[in-house]
């Protein structure tokens, strides 16, 4: 499976008129509960022969959103952090946000990223840079989340499965499912010795203008109206198997097939959904999520085989998803990411 690069989709409406150390966690209580140990994985990762040095590797990324429950009141500032439990983590030489591990295959690091997708940088954990920090501790509810990707790092890459395993805790408080042994998150991937077809798309940016509709038109939660066409044009090398995922920007988490709206719109009790065919597209953060199972969701879309220039059709619309309908503008924002069989 490949991934080239993001591309945005604007979805919108004038008016609608209605060196390092390893470190081993430590923890006092055990009063959280987690869904852990977790395999992060990324099975199967091949790297077009024209990616540049320093690009994502299309394909080889997967989110991660790790429910945690807690009984325990955290001091005020705690927060949650995966930490390396056996292997050293160092930057790659020549990058600033690129990391490799002891074992790593050569020619690839990688990166992590948050809940809303900005790269993570090494933290201290206990008394080692051995950690990244993935959000607020408190009692009750917590929400462990972000992403791992490849990065190419150079041209010649070795071939093979690699993994690297981290522990998430709160330094000195607690393990996220009451042990280190049981707050295991294992990332992984295996990196093929074959090359794939891959497309570029032409135009990185759409706009996609809804028409006007009045209220009437959604009478009810669920009814839909004001369908608008819109295209995704791709050129493609020779053979080119192109798979889509799509990304709610507003709701990096969003699984399902109503996508939010921007801050700034000012109607409400509507979203915007978008088809393909006679289907409704489902978002994902990624191609690959791992939530509670080794198993990952998949949200992807499959368009067979092309070959030079390629046209991807879809539609977007309105959809009524409250009881309460607010005449006024809708803006939603999407990414889409394409990878390849």
């Amino acid at each position: 499976m490949r991934i080239n690069r993001l591309s945005r989709l604007i979805l919108r409406a004038l008016a609608l008129s209605l060196p390092l150390f390893t470190f081993n966690a430590f923890a006092r209580y055990t009063d959280c509960t987690a869904p852990l140990p977790l395999t992060v994985n990324l099975p199967s990762v091949s790297v077009p022969s024209s990616l540049p040095v320093g690009q994502s590797i299309p394909g080889a990324k997967a989110s991660f959103a790790i429910p945690v429950t807690c009984s325990y009141t955290f001091p005020g500032g705690s927060r949650w952090h995966i930490s390396s439990v056996s292997a050293t983590i160092a930057l790659v030489p020549g990058f600033s946000d690129v990391y490799t591990f002891s074992g790593m295959g050569a020619g690839v690091g990688f990166r992590m990223r948050g809940a809303d997708g900005s790269i993570l940088a090494l933290v201290i954990h206990g008394t080692s840079l051995n950690a990244f920090d993935v959000g607020p501790a408190s009692n009750g509810s917590n929400l462990l989340q972000g992403s791992f990707e490849l990065v190419r790092t150079a041209k010649l890459m070795t071939p093979g499965s690699f993994s690297f395993s981290m522990v998430a805790s709160v330094n000195d408080q607690e393990f996220a499912n009451k042990t280190d042994t049981n707050s295991n998150i294992k990332y992984g991937y295996t990196m093929n010795p074959v090359t794939v077809a891959a497309c570029t798309v032409t135009q990185t940016d759409i706009a996609v203008t809804l028409p006007t509709v009045p209220t009437s038109a959604l009478s009810s939660v669920g009814a839909t109206a004001g369908t608008q066409l819109f295209a995704i044009n791709l050129q493609c090398e020779e053979d080119a198997k192109p798979q889509i995922s799509i990304a709610d920007v507003v709701t990096p988490s969003n699984q399902s097939t109503e996508l939010s709206l921007a801050p700034d719109s000012t109607a409400t009790g509507v979203a915007v959904q978008i088809l393909s065919g006679s289907s409704l597209v489902r978002y994902s953060p990624s191609s690959l999520f791992y939530t509670t199972s080794n198993v990952p969701l998949t949200n992807t879309i499959s368009f067979g085989t092309f070959s030079g220039t390629a046209h991807i059709p879809f539609n977007a619309r309105y959809v009524r998803v409250a009881g309460t309908l607010k005449a006024g503008t809708v803006r939603a924002l999407a990414t889409f990411t394409f990878s390849y069989q």
